[in-house]
């Protein structure tokens, strides 16, 4: 997506109040390493920062993305146009996420709007929908988001788009660190037995050759 995953905050601009709304809205689903066209003349884009290329499922990870919709109501400057992208990946290792998101546009005719009702920005894992409240100006955090391996995790970010607007952010996904199987440890504690009792021998043998070089002199 704090894939520690989705930190988020949004600053929007309001879109004019007395713009006509457009009849249908914008929704997109975009996999990671991939950039479309939202059909409209927009440009969505969820692309892998690192590794690069995408990992197959021997790779553990880190893991970073970036992802972004650009916006283009050019032709029809009055319009506005509701929108839902879908950003879904998944990871070949279990783990935490983290991330960012911000939404702006150089001017109140370029601009997004986020409502203030819970649900415009969510995170899904597999098995839990986070919830991330979205008001101008305020930084929403989502941290510490287990993620699974071979899960499908899908961010959905829905708002209202107008003129030449865009929103960008970036995920990470941090695995967890592997921990010994019970066999695995078994094997170490013998091997650090053997070894110490290799040194245990080895100190026996250099003492004794010495004691006997001191009884020659």
């Amino acid at each position: 997506m704090s894939l520690k995953l989705l930190g988020l905050a949004a600053i929007g601009g309001m879109a004019l109040t007395w713009a006509p709304a457009a009849s249908s809205a914008i929704v997109t689903t975009v996999n990671i390493g991939e950039t479309q066209s939202d059909l409209n003349g927009g440009t969505v884009e969820f692309k892998l920062v690192n590794p690069n290329p995408l990992p197959g499922l021997d790779y553990m990870g880190p893991i970073k993305a970036e992802f972004s919709h650009v916006f283009d109501f050019s032709d029809t400057p009055s319009v506005t146009q509701d929108f839902t992208d879908y950003f879904t990946f998944r990871v070949p290792a279990n783990g935490t996420g983290s991330g960012s998101f911000s939404a702006n546009g150089s001017s109140i005719l370029d601009s997004l709007t986020f409502s203030d009702i819970s649900g415009q920005v969510t995170f899904n894992n597999g098995s839990t929908t986070y919830e991330i409240p979205i008001f101008a100006g305020t930084l929403g955090k989502l941290e510490g988001v287990p993620i699974t391996l071979g899960v499908l995790n899908t961010l959905k970010i829905s708002g209202v788009a107008h003129g030449q607007a865009f929103y960008n952010g970036s995920a990470s996904f941090t695995p967890t660190a592997a921990v010994p199987e019970a066999g695995t440890w078994t094997m170490m504690l013998i091997g650090f037995g053997a070894l110490g009792g290799a040194l245990r021998a080895r100190r026996r043998k250099n003492i004794e050759a010495h004691n006997d070089s001191f009884a020659l002199s």
